[in-house]
């Protein structure tokens, strides 16, 4: 509904639906997804009826998509009973009219950390709004934070955990966001079909003119679109990294649910190590769709670096990816039309919201010097895989 809602909005007005969209997905979904009871109990109320109004405060002048290399810090007060911001966030939507501001700082410049920072508060000034080529009846502006007294009870999520909440909330921001840009085109059509039959040039309509029918035309559907939409799927991919367990909670008025960390072990990323799971997805996606399937994202952080002599011995990865290209093996044997997988990834990389602190490759890169790259015992053992063309697996997994 919310994403309907977000193409009716953008049909009528792109600057409204930039100010409404940012009030009603990054401003308030941060704290009804991660805040705490009292949180949601101060905070939500307010920005769903609009009484206060909300903002996204991320980017900065040196980080946009490299988000963890933001300059923004946050300490803790002598009498630890606040956090002290500093900084400046650019671009910020809402940022001149919004009540709330959900920040992100580095806590003693290293901890990348999500704060709810009110504008009443102490040190916190918007700057002046851009001058943009477009939406110029939304608000976008800096934010400055000068020595800003944060209480400690508005830390969002956990400290040091702040990319998980750009994360998700971002990613509810780009699905909205999508919607948003499906209803400014329609819009578009439209006032270029209306201008098209008011215009007249040599006594007639322009939109009876041949060129502009074919303008008009491809403004709205070319030839073939009909039939791609149509067409059935070549294949459905699937990308599994870890799961999230939602469980009831009934203490939140809001949701109603509370996370339940996944039991077993965890890579360095923190996230589970279940290859039962993938081997589950394979099959219940054959079951329901009957479509080849292609594991198109799989993967690992782990942090082992190199020793003296320059060997990356990563067994944790080695033993990951056999258990879950085993797991793929057992559902291939099983029937399951599997087509191929993808290790993510080759090359150790930089990862938007966690820099370079995070390496899944199979090869090493040193990123200090010069990015020189070798491989790792993981990625002989992939060679070697890929030459047998066999895999063992355990099949009492579930």
């Amino acid at each position: 509904r919310a994403t309907l809602e977000d193409v009716a909005f953008s049909e009528s007005d792109g600057s409204w639906a930039a100010t409404l969209g940012a009030q009603a997905g990054i401003g308030i979904l941060p704290i009804a997804f991660f805040g705490t009871e009292g949180q949601k109990v101060r905070y939500v109320p307010k920005l769903v009826t609009a009484e206060w109004v909300g903002a996204y405060c991320l980017s900065e002048a040196t980080s946009a998509s490299d988000a963890l290399n933001c300059k923004a810090k946050a300490v803790v007060s002598a009498e630890g009973k606040h956090y002290i911001l500093n900084g400046t966030k650019h671009w910020i939507t809402n940022g001149g009219i919004a009540d709330v501001y959900i920040i992100f700082a580095k806590v003693d410049g290293e901890k990348f950390t999500a704060f709810i920072v009110e504008r009443a508060f102490p040190g916190v000034s918007p700057g002046a709004e851009e001058h943009k080529m477009g939406i110029r009846g939304s608000s976008t502006t800096p934010v400055n934070l000068e020595n800003v007294p944060v209480p400690v009870e508005n830390v969002l999520g956990e400290i040091g955990k702040g990319h998980q909440i750009a994360f998700n909330i971002l990613n509810m921001g780009r699905l909205k966001l999508g919607a948003g840009c499906v209803g400014g085109c329609r819009f578009l059509v439209a006032e270029a079909v209306k201008w098209a039959k008011e215009r007249e040039a040599f006594g007639h309509r322009i939109a009876d003119f041949g060129l502009i029918k074919e303008k008009l035309g491809e403004m709205d559907i070319r030839p073939g679109d009909d039939e791609a939409i149509k067409a059935p799927h070549d294949f459905i991919g699937i990308n599994l990294y870890t799961r999230t367990i939602a469980a009831h909670n009934p203490d939140d008025k809001y949701l109603g649910i509370r996370q339940v960390p996944p039991p077993g072990p965890k890579t360095d990323f923190g996230w589970e190590v279940w290859p039962a799971a993938l081997y589950q997805m394979i099959m219940r996606i054959q079951r329901d769709y009957g479509l080849p399937i292609y594991i198109t994202e799989n993967g690992c952080s782990y942090s082992t670096g190199p020793d003296s002599q320059g060997r990356v011995s990563d067994k944790e990865r080695t033993e990951y990816y056999k258990g879950y290209i085993g797991q793929v093996g057992r559902a291939i044997d099983e029937g399951a039309n599997v087509r191929g997988y993808y290790a993510w990834t080759l090359l150790d990389n930089f990862e938007w919201a966690m820099g370079y602190n995070q390496r899944f490759g199979i090869v090493y890169c040193d990123f200090e010097n010069e990015q020189k790259r070798f491989v790792k015992d993981s990625g002989y053992w992939y060679r070697d895989l890929t030459t047998a063309g066999e895999v063992e697996y355990d099949e009492t997994l579930m």
